[in-house]
């Protein structure tokens, strides 16, 4: 909150703002920076909160009234600051998936030969995320992984559009790389042949993230045959568009903003003697053989992922995306580039 404005406040409604800005940076509840108000830092909320009654801004997972709802707020307490309260208490927080089909550890296998693993960010792209889906080749098992505090009734409309569907709510870390890692690491994504990995990306910083999201699932999700021979061919461990393909020696998308972590990284699961660098999915949107994910296994139980601050690289989620263009190489596969077809 800008320090002068805050100043002039009670100090109860200083403080009751600061926990409640406090909250929101633990579970990851960031806001688009469109606001000079709130232009310090990602997590920071609006000065009006300080008012008990005032509700939470607009957010892609957080519908304010359905969030009271949900979490059985008092009529009196559906202001932001009682919202932000209860979601920070993981037992009321699970009152948001009591009515949803939710992925737990120990279910028994799907046995659809295709599995697809969406980060559901943005579920007002679910729509065009759906689309792409009904192009595949068979119809896939559907993994969608939600941070854990979304509250929107629009998760239900998904249930209605897509049976095969479980929910996997994760904490807001670590982006769409952090839930796919514990998704593969459970053995979850075992029985199946092949894991298409999506999300709804967005990348505000850009101008052109959309029109990058729907390249990559024109690419991923095209229903030509050039997609039916990749995946049936056995040399191929990986896939992904070939606008996201990028090459050892691209210094433009190889930077060194991620060699700290990508050091940590190789521990577990080092490069070939003497290579430096190798193919990878930019975008971390691919197919891949979930048996190459078995190195996934033998990470730390706790990554270092950081707290949500509108990174743009660097972080050790884009690590991890580079660090998953070697599973393919280490087990004899290649990592192949899929040509978009024009649909």
């Amino acid at each position: 909150m800008p320090a002068a404005a805050s100043r002039a406040w009670p100090r109860q409604a200083r403080a009751a703002l600061c926990l409640a800005e406090r909250r929101a940076f633990a579970l990851g509840i960031s806001y688009p920076r469109s606001n000079p108000e709130w232009q310090c830092a990602p997590w920071h909320l609006p000065s009006a909160l300080r008012d008990a009654r005032e509700p939470l801004p607009v957010h892609p997972l957080i519908d304010p009234a359905f969030a009271a709802q949900q979490l059985q707020l008092p009529a009196a307490d559906g202001g932001g600051l009682a919202v932000l309260q209860a979601l920070a208490e993981p037992a009321q927080r699970a009152q948001l998936w009591r009515e949803l089909p939710c992925w737990r550890l120990g279910d028994p296998p799907a046995t659809q030969r295709i599995a697809v693993v969406l980060h559901l960010f943005y579920p007002a792209l679910w729509p065009e995320m759906r689309a792409a889906l009904e192009r595949l080749p068979e119809r896939p098992m559907l993994y969608v992984s939600v941070p854990e505090f979304a509250a929107t009734p629009a998760l239900r409309a998904l249930v209605d559009d897509w049976p095969d569907l479980r929910f996997v709510p994760q904490p807001n870390r670590g982006r769409d790389v952090a839930p796919f890692v514990h998704l593969a690491r459970s053995g979850a994504l075992n029985g199946h042949a092949w894991v298409l990995k999506l999300h709804t990306k967005r990348s505000p910083h850009l101008q052109d993230g959309a029109t990058w999201r729907r390249a990559s699932l024109e690419a991923l999700c095209q229903p030509s045959a050039d997609l039916h021979q990749a995946l049936a061919e056995p040399s191929n461990g990986m896939l992904c568009a070939q606008q996201d393909w990028v090459a050892a020696d691209d210094g433009k998308r190889w930077t060194r903003h991620s060699d700290r972590h990508l050091k940590r990284l190789s521990a577990w699961l080092a490069p070939p003697a003497g290579l430096q660098r190798w193919p990878f999915a930019a975008g971390t949107m691919f197919w891949v053989r979930p048996q190459l994910l078995a190195p996934l296994r033998h990470l730390p139980t706790v990554l270092p992922f950081e707290p949500e601050m509108a990174q743009v690289d660097g972080s050790f989620a884009h690590a991890l995306e580079r660090w998953l263009g070697l599973l393919p190489l280490q087990a004899g596969l290649q990592l192949r580039a899929l040509p978009a077809e024009v649909l």
